[in-house]
């Protein structure tokens, strides 16, 4: 996820080279890192990395065009569990975001190949956007990453 950020927002390593110089001979702390990265980035870089590294598991996304408006797509995320029918009622290891991530998603489509559509599932289970009517030969392309 930090290297997908990491691209998106062109960081240097001029970023983490000052937060190796900032605190190189004293503590520091994830926040101080997400602080040095959120500053060279210019966005809340600690909003998205703790939906990353103080929960644990990972999302799975399903996305699937919206059978009520063919012109929407739908993207719906939830905790990726080895059995999907575990009783996850009785568990004891809970999350401050309720197992939701902030998940960036890119899209290209046949018609633009060399443009990516981003989207981005800030902290929610769904969302709706735009997904391209496709004609003859056209097709739609996602991108996803190991993270």
């Amino acid at each position: 996820m930090l290297d997908r950020l990491s691209l998106a927002r062109g960081f240097s390593g001029k970023a983490l080279e000052n937060y190796l110089l900032r605190f190189q001979f004293q503590n520091a702390k994830t926040d101080d890192l997400w602080e040095e990265l959120g500053a060279a980035a210019g966005i809340d870089v600690k909003y998205i990395m703790d939906t990353w590294t103080l929960q644990m598991g990972y999302p799975v996304v399903h996305v699937s065009r919206d059978p009520a408006d063919p012109s929407r797509g739908v993207a719906r995320q939830g905790r990726f569990l080895l059995s999907p029918d575990s009783d996850t009622a009785d568990d004891k290891f809970t999350s401050p975001y309720n197992y939701t991530w902030f998940v960036p998603l890119d899209y290209i489509t046949s018609s633009s190949p060399t443009t990516a559509t981003q989207i981005y599932m800030n902290l929610t289970t769904e969302i709706i956007f735009s997904w391209p009517t496709l004609t003859g030969s056209s097709s739609i392309r996602g991108f996803s990453d190991t993270i």
